[in-house]
């Protein structure tokens, strides 16, 4: 569940991801390439 909540909050940003625990990798590595930052809102 905590997977599915991870991948929605990164859709509101731009990002994604296929569904599921096997696609983390692809996750951690977007959350690396943002460095910390969140883009601005609108």
């Amino acid at each position: 569940m905590r997977i599915e909540a991870l991948t929605t909050m990164m859709y509101e940003y731009g990002h994604v991801f296929p569904l599921g625990i096997t696609h983390l990798k692809h996750i951690e590595a977007a959350i690396e390439k943002l460095n910390g930052e969140r883009p601005e809102l609108a």
